[in-house]
């Protein structure tokens, strides 16, 4: 990896695509006659701060996990273009990095993004394919040892070739280890799969990510589930946010209904 764009002319487009932007961090922009999508880079230094501090330790107490992860990255690039970079290398889809520099970077587009796909398919036979598909691809994303960070379907496109995943701008394995990052992207995309479809499709498409994934990635998932109970039973969170507190039990009775007793 280059410590930045040599080009002065590569420089120029990049300070147009920023321009183009304009007060957006993200969004599609025209880049040399083709339609891509254009981010503003930056760390968010608060919360690096926090989970230094206070959160990784709980989490590795609570979930009794090794390590973080905390894998060599060069720091003069961006982490979310050095993550797309290694995920493409480890057969993961995801957008092609195309350029970087001058406080932005400049990929190909995603895709369709699914929850289109998903508002545009009446058929509930279809959505439910589609939906069983996220299952299978977040299993295979972990098997090849991997994570996303954001893995919630709203960061999934559809292409001709399968689905794409996008949003990486997180660094994550800095603090955390490998399970509980897998653990924490299975509970995104759970918590987001219970609002596009019922309780029992739900609760059928944990279980086919749960029969794929990984055993270390199953194990911290399982308790996770113990959070997440005692967060549905908090009198403090029905009182303070009830519309929530009837959204997290809903994904506790999801959660436990998939794995099973024998699992918690």
């Amino acid at each position: 990896m280059s410590a930045a764009p040599a080009s002065a002319e590569l420089s120029a487009a990049l300070l147009a695509a920023s321009e183009h932007l304009g007060a957006r961090r993200a969004g599609a922009i025209d880049w040399q006659g083709q339609v891509a999508f254009a981010k503003r880079t930056g760390r968010q230094r608060s919360r690096d701060r926090w989970l230094a501090t206070l959160a990784a330790p709980l989490v590795r107490l609570f979930w009794r996990s090794g390590p973080a992860t905390a894998p060599r990255r060069a720091g003069d690039v961006p982490i979310e273009v050095q993550r797309l970079r290694e995920l493409a290398a480890a057969g993961v889809r995801v957008p092609q990095v195309l350029a970087w520099g001058e406080g932005i970077f400049v990929m190909t587009s995603a895709g369709t993004p699914l929850e289109h796909v998903l508002a545009a398919t009446p058929d509930p036979r279809e959505r439910l394919q589609l939906l069983r598909d996220t299952a299978v691809e977040l299993a295979q994303l972990h098997q090849r040892g991997q994570w996303h960070g954001g893995a919630q379907c709203r960061n999934l496109a559809v292409t001709p070739e399968g689905l794409v995943r996008f949003d990486f701008d997180l660094d994550l394995d800095r603090y955390f280890a490998l399970p509980v990052l897998q653990a924490f992207d299975a509970l995104l995309w759970a918590s987001s799969v219970v609002g596009l479809t019922d309780a029992d499709a739900a609760t059928a498409l944990v279980r086919t990510y749960l029969d794929a994934a990984p055993e270390a990635a199953r194990a911290a998932f399982a308790r996770s589930r113990w959070l997440v109970d005692r967060l549905a039973a908090s009198w403090l969170l029905r009182v303070w946010m009830p519309k929530e507190a009837h959204r997290v039990q809903g994904i506790a009775a999801v959660l436990d209904g998939a794995a099973g007793p024998e699992d918690g």
